[in-house]
């Protein structure tokens, strides 16, 4: 008919009005003062109704918010509490709804949209709580009413999960006349779609961005997805310069290969160094009144940040290098950036990149410039390739600094240092000579180390060099390891030239022989500066003592002497003077030694020895007599008695050290007389040294005959000159004993016993007859013992006679008994062989050679 055509989807009557609506494909939402209802358009069929959330506030008071998600989620914020549902198709085609997600929130929901798949966008409304009177416009009448005063609304993204809403981010809206507004007066609109799963949009992508538009009566606000440049952005300007730095090498890492997004995030990058550097800076110039330590500290932590902020870009750490070689023109000022190029330099790349040369210079200027970094100039030549910087500048610019400190009368280790770094320098610009003799110079054990590490020992000792003057004092820095150098390196180092320029330096007085040569033009590297001692050779023992170890080790490598001839008759003084116990085997080894120039050698140090022996025991002799005249006067000092004590000690030790020092020469002398044929002189020394077994042996070895000479019938003679040698030895201690009232009374047992003062005597005695005691022992098993006993002196008193006398006779009668079998063995073998070769005559033929025939 006439009337209008509706279509009434539902209609329900006594639920309030309806408050809001959503509508997304087949489905619609609204809301009323009951709850909220889904209805399918399609099916025209009711899907779910949610009841309104208990407890909460009229309706009036704080409308609904309903949105839907992908046409499959609503989202429904209704004062404080947030609801997500999800509809669904089930199997017979009827759709369902579900509750995913429910919470409560601090603040009344003024809006809500999709962020993402797992957040959510929440308009937040703030009460202050705090009531106003504020004028209603009414169908015109001025009515007033109260209502509280809202903050500022706030922009909330709130993560969903199952174990609850987690507040991601909020930030608080500036939207004018914010005070006055109600939540109804806020709405919230997306717009765009959503491109990453967590809603960050990468920068420099041309996808659409997620965008948000919030509506209030006095202002529009746009809002949309935050990037990563816009964190970086908001790090930056907190002061957070390590979390933007991680920011943007993330971004760096996920990057796409476009050149736009190279050039945007380099020059952000280097935005947020450059901003971080200033605020180190800055750090740093506020800890410099803290104290030096404070200071040191905060550059040291700049500097270690280098690294990280410049990476492999050559550009960015020459810029900032040259940044701080500016803020190092104030230092003298105190600007705390002065000293930022000398703690920079451990950090500072030498490849992958380079930095041009004009940035390592910068460095090492910076080092010279300041005394108190001369060290790190060191460390830094040492440690940087000299390809990285014009080393010729840098030898001028340390040859002034040589000349400086020496002119302004610096410590001597700041000139040595100097000069060390100038020698490294030298060499890195292939000046070895000169870098050699820098070293010299400085008269430290170092300069072996420099010379072993780059080899060289044979600059050193070319024919061309004008350093061969400086082998002695080298060597003479660290004898043991300068002769090890020298002997392991006999390719380059002429054992002839080393040992006589050695030779030459142990046989020059204890004067100082000044600096070694040096080219001309380096003389005011190596001149001698206030407070420094000049580089001398040491005393004329040391010098010695070199020439010695060095020959020694020559020696040991090479025993013949064939390297060095001419220095080996020099080494029988030097052992004897160093190392007198090794003396006896190197004039067995030693071939063609001088014996009459060794013989003489020995002597003289056997007499040494022996003054000085006689000299501790008249020393000995003296503090017992001093004491015994003290005790025989009753006198008694405190503390004198300790001290004599002492010093009859002291003698008694160096007495005995330089007898038996004594009797090693003797040994010696005896060994290099019986090789000159001079056997009966080396008897008496051996004898005169109380080695009677040796003084046996070598005669028992000279008196046998020759086996391999059948006309050799020995020289029994020997034995008779060993035996008078021992014998008369003996008759003149007994000459000088005890007189003859009391010489019956010393017995074996009390010789040592005697009074007034004879007791070293009869000391003496009782060794001369333990001589005679071993020359039983020794030769009696070879001789008859009665050659022996019939020159003994009569009164003579030998330890253990008869003892003695029972083993040599014993042994006798073995070593005879021995020789009888011998002899009958020997006899049974000729006779048997004797019967066995006539046999073998009484035969036509030999039985072997008989053979039998068919």
């Amino acid at each position: 008919g006439g009337g209008d055509a509706r279509d009434v989807i539902f209609e329900a009557r006594g639920e309030g009005p309806v408050r809001a609506v959503a509508w997304a494909g087949p489905c619609v939402a609204w809301a009323n003062d009951r709850g909220v209802k889904i209805y399918d358009i399609a099916a025209r069929t009711p899907v779910a109704f949610i009841d309104r959330p208990r407890g909460s506030p009229p309706p009036e008071r704080y409308p609904p918010r309903l949105v839907w998600d992908e046409n499959a989620t609503l989202l429904v914020g209704w004062a404080d509490c947030v609801k997500v549902i999800a509809v669904s198709l089930r199997r017979d085609w009827v759709r369902r709804a579900e509750i995913l997600e429910q919470f409560q929130t601090e603040y009344v929901v003024a809006g809500i949209a999709p962020h993402g798949e797992d957040k959510l966008l929440v308009l937040a409304f703030l009460e202050t709580g705090a009531n106003e009177s504020a004028s209603a416009s009414d169908g015109g009448d001025g009515r007033m009413s109260l209502r509280r005063v809202s903050r500022r609304p706030e922009m909330r993204v709130v993560r969903r999960g199952s174990a609850g809403a987690v507040e991601y981010s909020r930030d608080a809206l500036g939207v004018d006349g914010y005070d006055a507004f109600r939540p109804e007066e806020y709405a919230l609109v997306r717009f765009g779609n959503v491109t990453e799963t967590n809603g960050n949009v990468p920068s420099g992508s041309s996808a659409p961005r997620l965008a948000y538009l919030l509506a209030s009566p006095k202002a529009l606000v746009a809002a949309r997805a935050r990037t990563r440049a816009d964190r970086i952005a908001w790090f930056s300007s907190r002061g957070d310069f390590d979390a933007a730095l991680e920011l943007c090498d993330e971004d760096e890492r996920e990057k796409t290969d476009t050149e736009n997004t190279d050039t945007r995030m380099s020059s952000q990058r280097d935005a947020v160094v450059t901003a971080y550097v200033e605020h180190l800076l800055r750090e740093c110039a506020k800890k410099s009144g803290g104290g030096d330590a404070d200071a040191e500290a905060k550059r040291e932590a700049l500097c270690r940040l280098c690294p990280r902020l410049f990476r492999g870009d050559a550009r960015l750490w020459e810029k900032w290098l040259f940044l701080f070689a500016r803020n190092s023109e104030g230092d003298a000022s105190g600007n705390p950036s002065g000293r930022l190029l000398a703690t920079i330099a451990p950090y500072v790349p030498t490849a992958n990149p380079a930095l041009r040369p004009e940035a390592y210079e910068l460095i090492l200027h910076a080092f010279l410039a300041s005394p108190r970094d001369h060290a790190r100039f060191l460390a830094t030549v040492k440690a940087w390739p000299g390809s990285l910087y014009g080393v010729a500048g840098i030898i001028s610019a340390a040859r002034r600094a040589v000349f400086d400190a020496l002119t302004e009368s610096e410590t001597p280790n700041t000139v040595a240092t100097l000069r060390e770094a100038l020698a490294e320098l030298y060499l890195l610009d292939g000046q070895r000579e000169r870098a050699l003799a820098a070293h010299i110079a400085l008269g430290r054990p170092s300069v072996l180390d420099f010379v072993a590490r780059h080899d060289l020992l044979g600059d050193l000792l070319a024919a061309s060099s004008c350093l061969q003057n400086a082998v002695a004092p080298l060597a003479l820095l660290d004898p043991h390891k300068a002769v090890a150098l020298f002997v392991d390196r006999r390719d380059v180092a002429p054992p002839t030239l080393v040992a006589e320029h050695l030779r030459r330096a142990a046989e020059d007085t204890d004067t100082p022989s000044g600096t070694p040569e040096t080219p001309e033009d380096d003389t005011t590297d190596f001149s001698t500066g206030p407070g420094e001692k000049s580089f001398t050779t040491p005393t004329r023992l040391r010098a010695r003592e070199t020439y010695h170890l060095y020959l020694r080790r020559l020696f040991a490598a090479d025993p013949s002497y064939k390297l060095c001839p001419t220095h080996r008759d020099a080494q029988t003084a030097l052992f004897a003077e160093f190392h007198p116990e090794e003396l006896g085997a190197f004039l067995r080894q030693a071939e063609g030694l001088d014996l009459q120039r060794a013989l003489r050698v020995v002597e003289a140090r056997e007499a040494e020895a022996r003054r000085a022996a006689e000299d501790a025991e008249a020393s000995v002799s003296e503090e017992t007599e001093r004491s015994k005249s003290s005790e025989d006067d009753g006198v008694f000092v405190g503390g004198q008695d300790d001290v004599v004590v002492s010093g009859v000690s002291v003698a008694q030790s160096a007495g005995s050290f330089w007898r038996r020092r004594q009797a090693l020469f003797a040994s010696e002398r005896a060994s290099l007389l019986s090789c000159l044929g001079a056997t009966r002189a080396a008897l008496r020394a051996l004898v005169d040294a109380g080695d009677i077994a040796r003084a046996a042996a070598l005669t028992h070895e000279r008196a046998a005959p020759d086996p391999l000479d059948p006309l050799d019938e020995g020289d029994d003679e020997l034995w008779d000159d060993l035996i008078e040698l021992v014998t008369e030895r003996a008759k003149g201690e007994m000459a000088t004993d005890l007189p003859g009232s009391r010489r019956s009374e010393v017995r074996d047992g009390d010789v040592g016993d005697a009074g007034d003062g004879r007791g070293d005597d009869a000391s003496k005695k009782k060794d001369v007859l333990r001589g005679i005691g071993e020359l039983l022992d020794v030769a009696g098993a070879v001789i008859d013992p009665s050659r022996v006993l019939a020159r003994v002196p009569a009164d003579a008193a030998i330890d253990g006679l008869r003892t003695r006398l029972v083993r040599v006779l014993a042994e006798r009668r073995a070593n005879a008994r021995r020789e009888r079998l011998a002899k009958e063995v020997s006899a049974r073998f000729l006779a048997r062989a004797r019967n066995a070769r006539l046999q073998a005559g009484r035969r036509a033929f030999h039985p072997a050679r008989v053979v039998a025939e068919d």
